[in-house]
């Protein structure tokens, strides 16, 4: 089943060239690698990941992407290592209003492939209702993402708020996790989380900076950004990241991200972190 997915999704891309050719549209190409290394962890050694994403904006209005990951989490023997494969699609339509003004929404859908019976073979659909002012300078989004695994459903509730600051040198944005699971794990039946997100725009079109973190709890997270799922059971206690992105030209950019996270294991009395680091570029058609 998974194969069909992939297939009937990647044909659909195969195509995009050819109407964009006709129309002008614009194809772009994300790639990057992804290394992440734990500290404290009784379990777990460190993670690598690769990551495709293909994505077709006709119009500010609407358009897709796909994405493709591959992951492998090495765990401290006599622990297997854990592979898994997600494939996402996403979809938004953003139609403006007679004052500028665009109200609209997302859709995705994301497919996890994982040795992680748990997760094995589950589709994650997430919506969500979007306003954007007509000048661009204030976002607010309501999203809704449901999870089903083997032994719980995870319900995901999110606001988001974004607001331009500072003459547009600075975007803010703001956003409240509610997750609540229909069976307890990990000691808990819910979860709450506040994310805020600060990008500086260092060299307006080329050179942007973004500071960023989570305070709270998440369990079975899922993130709409990055159309991607938390899907290991472990509680994350907080984050912070730093990332950089450089338009080398108006075609070509480079990518750059370190990320810190905390987490624990009730079960085995587990406290731990993670340090990620990213790299990758992206190529505009």
């Amino acid at each position: 089943m998974l194969k069909k997915f992939i297939i009937v999704l990647l044909s659909m891309f195969i195509a995009l060239p050819v109407f964009a050719e006709e129309k002008g549209e614009a194809i772009s190409v994300f790639g990057h690698i992804t290394y992440g290394s734990y500290s404290g962890s009784a379990e777990r050694d460190d993670i690598i990941s690769e990551t495709l994403n293909l994505s077709y904006i006709p119009a500010p209005e609407y358009g897709a992407s796909l994405k493709i990951n591959n992951s492998n989490l090495n765990r401290k023997s006599p622990l297997g290592d854990i592979n898994g494969t997600n494939v996402g699609l996403t979809y938004f339509l953003m139609p403006k209003r007679a004052d500028g003004s665009a109200i609209g929404g997302k859709v995705s859908i994301l497919h996890i492939s994982s040795d992680d019976i748990n997760s094995d073979n589950t589709f994650i659909p997430y919506v969500s209702a979007i306003y954007n002012s007509a000048d661009l300078r204030k976002h607010l989004d309501l999203g809704y993402a449901r999870t089903e695994y083997t032994d719980t459903r995870a319900d995901q509730f999110t606001i988001t708020g974004g607001v331009s600051l500072f003459n547009d040198w600075i975007w803010s944005q703001t956003r409240l996790f509610y997750i609540d699971l229909s069976e307890k794990v990990q000691d808990k039946e819910n979860a709450f989380a506040v994310e805020e997100r600060l990008t500086y725009y260092a060299i307006p079109k080329q050179l942007s900076i973004s500071l960023y973190g989570m305070l709270g709890q998440r369990i079975f997270a899922y993130d709409p950004d990055l159309n991607t799922a938390y899907n290991l059971s472990d509680v994350q206690n907080g984050s912070a990241g730093v990332s950089v992105n450089y338009n080398l030209s108006k075609a070509v950019s480079v990518y750059g991200d370190v990320t810190y996270e905390a987490y624990k294991n009730n079960y085995i009395a587990d406290r731990y972190n993670i340090t990620y680091g990213t790299a990758g570029g992206r190529i505009n058609f």
